[in-house]
């Protein structure tokens, strides 16, 4: 019997060990195709952008933290309003529908350094792709939900609400199959890849919806590897950037993120891509009142906050509350640097036209409309 045990527990062992040799392949694998992502958007860059530094690779290679890496991302920001009107006149007419030919020519210009093609491309290829996996298997659900209750003999509200949602959702779907109906997917072409390469030349609405958009299913993570170790790796990195660079919504997912809260609602440390950092957390609260409160004083009439977020001012009470005197120091020394510092530009609230685009926008192609911001 103990002979048999022993045999039971090295099997067990032996079983254990060839797993975490699987699991850190894959791992490895799909750091190697980020980093692949990565160069191919360092090459191509403009000819006069190709001496900046590489990207750096996820924190766990080198070491380094999000705040030490923002700075290269900064500059990039900087650089690529140079060209950022150029990249817009070059792209096709929104809302064609995506097919083979369009796919080619948008990934060309791509590679060839438009950021907005990059990020247009990542825009419709989720729609054709990504989307309506997430919304077949969301549907599925609710089926099997509706189709329980009515075994249940239900007939509440829960059931009519059921009903309204799958009723629409087979009308989106349906409206994404006949748009898409003219590309085949490749499996290689992953809306994830394109959005990486957009956000790492500077593009400003690929940074952040790199971050507050994360193309990987947490049903099917198998599936989705490459794009969350790419989303651990960027994600925070470009959030930091943006919140240096005065950007009010990334002032306030860096504030919530340094502050240990979860960006969107859910609090999973798995999601996490900011390290807790109480002096961090209040410094970005700070930032963000002053913003809020100069654009007030700059532009009154208009509202001061498109990110929704609370008020800065309570903001700033929970994060001292949390920070020590000299934590509170630093805070206020770094965000009165950092004001100091901004563009001008930072403190105009979005034109009219844009905040009516962004509250009526359809949600198929509110991604693609913040590529030709």
């Amino acid at each position: 019997m103990k002979r048999l045990l022993v045999r039971v527990g090295w099997l067990l062992f032996v079983l254990l060990a060839f797993g975490a040799i699987v699991v850190l392949g894959r791992w490895w694998l799909a750091k190697s195709r980020v980093e692949e992502v990565a160069a191919q958007a360092h090459l191509s860059r403009p000819t006069a952008l190709k001496g900046a530094p590489t990207p750096p690779q996820p924190k766990s290679s080198n070491g380094l933290s999000a705040a030490d890496v923002a700075p290269m991302y900064v500059h990039a920001i900087t650089q690529y309003r140079e060209r950022s009107t150029s990249d817009l006149a070059a792209l096709p007419p929104f809302g064609q529908p995506l097919t083979d030919v369009g796919a080619q020519n948008l990934k060309l210009l791509a590679d060839a350094g438009n950021a907005r093609a990059a990020c247009v491309l990542a825009a419709k290829v989720s729609k054709c792709t990504f989307w309506p996996e997430m919304g077949s298997k969301e549907l599925s659900k609710r089926e099997a939900r509706l189709e329980q209750l009515r075994l249940q003999g239900e007939t509440g509200e829960e059931m009519m609400r059921l009903e309204l949602q799958i009723a629409g959702a087979k009308r989106t779907l349906a409206l994404i199959a006949e748009q898409c109906s003219g590309y085949r997917p490749n499996p290689d072409e992953k809306p994830w890849k394109y959005l990486l390469q957009s956000a790492l030349q500077g593009f400003v609405p690929a940074m952040q919806q790199f971050h507050s958009m994360p193309m990987f299913d947490p049903s099917d993570i198998g599936d989705s590897v490459d794009a969350f170790v790419a989303y651990k790796a960027y994600a925070g990195p470009f959030i930091e950037a943006l919140a240096q660079s005065g950007n009010e919504f990334a002032l306030l997912m860096a504030h919530r993120g340094y502050a240990g809260m979860g960006a969107f609602g859910a609090d999973l440390a798995v999601l996490r891509v900011l390290p807790k950092d109480a002096a961090r957390a209040l410094a970005y609260a700070y930032v963000r009142e002053n913003l809020l409160r100069k654009r007030s004083e700059l532009f009154p009439g208009t509202p001061a906050s498109t990110s929704g977020g609370g008020s800065p001012a309570d903001a700033v009470a929970l994060r001292e509350a949390d920070a020590t005197p000299a934590q509170r120091q630093w805070a206020r020394q770094f965000a009165d640097q950092l004001l100091a510092g901004l563009d001008s530009r930072v403190f105009a609230p979005p034109p009219a036209s844009e905040r009516a685009n962004q509250e009526h926008a359809d949600r198929l192609d509110s991604i693609e409309k913040r590529c030709r911001e």
